[in-house]
């Protein structure tokens, strides 16, 4: 979350032909600005194999608005798909070329499409996750999953998102107290199966809902070592240890 990722120059990732490039975004609020999500820009962004960003700049007539672009070494190819991204929810994003033809897929409908014209390019930079390069600006803040480059066109049917639990921390209870938190999950195939090790002995897990309930007691005061772990009903799962 709100952090960069740096992934090194390889060849299989300077993609000339058919490209595919998808994930999961999600983002709370978002400023009046721009902030770039995968780029491998090398000198500049004619230089780019491929860039996309996501733009709030509502003066320039964006909001949320996935942008995917292609560098031709004098000239910068792009296509928006305006009013992508919903706030709190997850979407999933592909941006993908067949042939000469961009697109974009928001949750495995076209939003965007045009026509690539010019030479696609190919350079020794690093892939860039959350930031643009070269620059340390136009920052992500929010969460990107399952990030996947793929050198073909692939089609825009929706994956199923991994299963994960998405609560940080359990707050901290009060002796004599009553006490309610609910652990969250997103993802997989629902329904989910709650289980957990180290909670205090006065405090439960609800099984179905990830419900934690209960009064601590005298006996209770203390840090707690707490694991849960959630699985769905198609084999995933997925643990958080808590303290």
């Amino acid at each position: 979350v709100n952090d960069t990722v740096t992934i090194p120059d390889d060849a299989t990732l300077d993609i000339t032909g058919d490209l595919s490039i998808e994930f999961w975004i999600k983002i709370d609020s978002m400023q009046n600005t721009a902030a770039m999500l995968i780029s491998k820009r090398g000198s500049s962004d004619y230089a780019a194999p491929f860039q996309v960003s996501l733009d709030n700049r509502t003066g320039a007539g964006f909001t949320r608005a996935i942008r995917f672009n292609l560098g031709s070494g004098t000239s910068l190819v792009v296509i928006t798909a305006n009013s992508a991204v919903t706030l709190g929810e997850w979407t999933h994003v592909l941006a993908r070329v067949s042939g000469t033809t961009m697109q974009i897929y928001i949750n495995g409908a076209e939003a965007a499409s045009g026509t690539f014209s010019g030479t696609r390019q190919a350079n020794d930079s690093p892939v860039m996750v959350g930031v643009y390069p070269g620059t340390g600006s136009f920052r992500f803040a929010g969460m990107l999953d399952e990030l996947k480059i793929h050198a073909e066109a692939i089609g825009p049917e929706v994956p199923v998102q991994a299963l994960a639990i998405t609560t940080s921390s359990l707050p901290s209870g009060i002796v004599n107290q009553a006490y309610a938190t609910t652990v969250a999950a997103s993802g997989g195939t629902p329904p989910y199966a709650w289980s957990q090790t180290g909670l205090p002995t006065n405090l439960s897990l609800n099984t179905s809902t990830g419900e934690i309930t209960g009064t601590p007691l005298v006996g209770d005061i203390g840090d707690h070592a707490v694991s849960i772990t959630v699985d769905d009903s198609d084999a995933g799962t997925d643990t958080s240890n808590y303290t």
